[in-house]
C-alpha cells in the first residue's frame, strides 16, 4: 500500500571548493531519510545543481538556477570555506544571490563555515575578503 509522505526540498549552495562537504551532506541526508525520516513519514530531497538542473542558454547562467532549482526549495544549507563563488550580473556570487533569494521569500537557510586549514597556493584574496 502506497505511504504519504511530506517532501522537503533542501537546496545545497555552496562554491566549488566544498565538494568533500557536499559529498558528506548528500551521504547524510541519504541516512536521514532512510532512518529517521522513514519513521516520520518525511523526506528531504537534497537539491544539486550538478544534478537537478537542465542546459539552457536563454538567459544568464544564474537566472536559469534561480528559476530550476532556487525558487521551489523549501529551505537551504550553505557551506564555504576559503571561496565565496563566482559573480553573477547582480550579486558578489551566485553563493549569494541564491540565500539572498531564498531569504526574501521568507525560507531559512543554514549557514555553515569549514574550518579547515587554507590551502595557501589557492588562496586568492578577493574571494578571502
Amino acid at each position: 500500500m502506497p505511504k504519504e509522505i511530506i517532501e522537503y526540498r533542501c537546496l545545497l549552495i555552496s562554491p566549488g571548493d566544498v565538494q568533500e562537504e557536499r559529498n558528506g551532506l548528500t551521504d547524510s541526508v541519504t541516512r536521514w531519510n532512510a532512518q529517521v525520516g522513514e519513521a516520520l513519514g518525511a523526506r528531504v530531497e537534497l537539491i544539486r545543481w550538478e544534478i537537478h538542473s537542465a542546459p539552457d542558454m536563454s538567459a544568464p547562467p544564474q537566472e536559469i538556477l534561480n528559476s530550476q532549482i532556487v525558487e521551489d526549495c523549501d529551505f537551504a544549507v550553505a557551506v564555504f570555506w576559503y571561496r565565496l563563488g563566482t559573480p553573477t550580473e547582480k550579486f558578489e556570487s551566485g553563493s549569494i544571490e541564491e540565500i539572498e533569494k531564498l531569504r526574501e521569500s521568507g525560507k531559512r537557510v543554514l549557514i555553515y563555515f569549514s574550518s579547515q586549514a587554507i590551502p595557501q597556493g589557492e588562496l586568492d584574496s578577493d574571494q578571502f575578503k
